[in-house]
């Protein structure tokens, strides 16, 4: 597989103190009470504002006067209280994957400033499951994104209260240029995002990551059906990601292919 380009990517991580600590050990509870990390694994750190995280960054591609080429695809990180939410800017295009708690639009907002966007550029908010650390924050984040469309998994839209209609979208879709692939287990409608020309994954909780920036297959106590999203992780392994954005931990970012596949295949052997 051809090396995919490098892209820029600055993490916005929010410290938001003792009593959201609280409400992160309930991560990605919707109606289950999820840990907010992989078994094993430490919380997903965090900073203030300004701060660095305990994740290493890849090299930024740019065009000879320095700057980054328009349509690479740049990503901002939002800590949405227990779990990740996702800005993704190409082109003048945004799409915001998953939306957190409620009360983290501010944060999405100044994520989507850090790529040189707002909310007027917004396209599409999808979200990959229907648990409430991933899709509480969706009544503001809808009021800021008055054009986008909300769209989910068909699996699980009956499971997400929206101020619009939600579009259900699965394998085949594409937004903002973005594969989507039904990776259900975690939840039956869990969707994941593949960025086939910087090999950029946003997976959701179809795999989680630990401390240290390692991928970690799927959670087996808070996963609907264990099996099912192990064989979602086989369907993300195959497309030999080269960063694997998760909403438990840190992005993975190094031997990221060959790790997953790692994960995988030992999974099935044992």
């Amino acid at each position: 597989m051809a090396t995919p380009p490098l892209l820029t990517r600055r993490l916005f991580l929010v410290d938001l103190g003792a009593a959201v600590a609280a409400v992160t050990l309930a991560a990605c509870t919707g109606s289950s009470g999820e840990s907010p990390t992989a078994p094993g694994a430490s919380p997903s750190p965090t900073t203030s504002s300004g701060g660095t995280p305990n994740a290493s960054a890849p090299a930024t591609r740019s065009a000879s006067d320095g700057s980054t080429p328009s349509d690479v695809m740049q990503w901002e990180r939002v800590i949405g209280g227990a779990a990740a939410a996702y800005v993704l800017v190409r082109s003048g295009e945004a799409t915001v994957v998953d939306t957190g708690f409620a009360g983290t639009a501010p944060d999405i907002t100044t994520a989507l400033a850090a790529l040189g966007s707002r909310w007027a550029d917004v396209s599409t908010v999808v979200l990959t499951h229907h648990h409430t650390d991933h899709v509480e924050g969706l009544g503001e984040v809808a009021e800021l994104a008055t054009d986008a469309r909300l769209a989910a998994g068909a699996g699980d839209i009956e499971a997400i209260s929206a101020p619009r209609d939600l579009v259900a979208v699965g394998t085949g879709d594409r937004i903002m240029g973005l594969q989507v692939l039904e990776t259900p287990g975690h939840t039956p409608g869990h969707i994941s995002v593949f960025d086939p020309g910087t090999g950029v994954l946003v997976a959701g909780d179809a795999l989680n990551s630990t401390e240290g920036g390692d991928v970690a297959g799927p959670n087996p106590a808070f996963s609907d059906d264990i099996d099912l999203a192990w064989d979602s992780a086989g369907v993300l392994a195959d497309l030999e990601p080269s960063v694997i954005l998760v909403g438990h931990g840190p992005p993975v970012d190094e031997d990221v292919a060959a790790d997953l596949q790692t994960l995988v295949d030992t999974h099935a052997s044992g």
